[in-house]
């Protein structure tokens, strides 16, 4: 099965050139809680032809969609793999085209959100934008899940999952073939760009408990990284640009 990295501007978990991995990390919030990305959310502005790009042209089926209560929203979930999705939705005034969120699965969402409060990850204030915070668990009626939303420094959505058995996403998962294998594609990697580096690096090693995977630099304009310890454990000149991302 291949792997597609997805990294782009508003996103993510590759903060100023750190890959940071979710997995458990010693004594921090991850412990016993791991997180799997399993889904990314985007806004398109054209959505009959990104329909047809993402059904037609790279061979996603349609998973499940649901609409909203007046019909004018249609939110449809492309399956890349046996557990990985897109979840598209038509961009408006309020949301622009792009990534939007992502999803990620942990085994007991009530105990994951007991530790990422007690490492320090406050609540999210009912109103104005969220940042560094977390808001209580909840139950979505649409896709069937125990969710909650973590925001990030940069105000990034990341919705953590705890499925059930009436799952939609449980369901899909479960219904897909050894067949389909062979041609699907695995989420590994959600780019973001972030507006302070090192906090937002603190808030996904220290509060969300993610294991940093790799040290990266940009060493030009091209789309070229190498490890820092390739480069002696030094930064080496040029561009040293800041882009979360979380490889699953």
């Amino acid at each position: 099965m291949k792997r597609i990295a997805l990294c782009a501007a508003g996103l993510g978990v590759l903060v100023a050139g750190v890959v940071f991995q979710p997995a458990p990390a010693r004594g921090q919030a991850g412990t016993g809680s791991g997180f799997k990305l399993i889904l990314v959310g985007i806004a398109v502005s054209d959505y009959p032809k990104s329909q047809a790009f993402y059904e037609r042209v790279m061979g996603f089926p349609v998973a499940f969609k649901f609409s909203s209560p007046d019909g004018t929203r249609t939110n449809t979930f492309f399956q890349m793999s046996r557990d990985s999705f897109i979840e598209m939705q038509q961009a408006t005034a309020d949301v622009r085209p792009g990534l939007t969120h992502a999803h990620f699965l942990v085994s007991d969402l009530n105990a994951t959100l007991a530790k990422l409060r007690q490492a320090g990850l406050p609540a999210a204030a009912a109103n104005g934008a969220p940042a560094s915070a977390v808001t209580a668990a909840g139950y979505s009626q649409n896709i069937f899940v125990k969710n909650a939303n973590v925001y990030d420094p940069n105000g990034i959505r990341l919705e953590l999952n705890e499925l059930v058995p009436e799952s939609l996403m449980k369901k899909a998962a479960e219904a897909w073939t050894a067949a389909q294998d062979a041609r699907g594609l695995t989420l590994s990697v959600v780019g973001v760009a972030a507006k302070d580096p090192p906090a937002s690096a603190k808030f996904y090693q220290n509060l969300l408990g993610l294991r940093v995977a790799a040290n990266q630099y940009l060493l030009s304009d091209q789309p070229r990284y190498i490890p820092r310890a390739a480069a002696g454990g030094s930064q080496p000149s040029g561009r040293t640009d800041a882009l979360p991302c979380a490889d699953a």
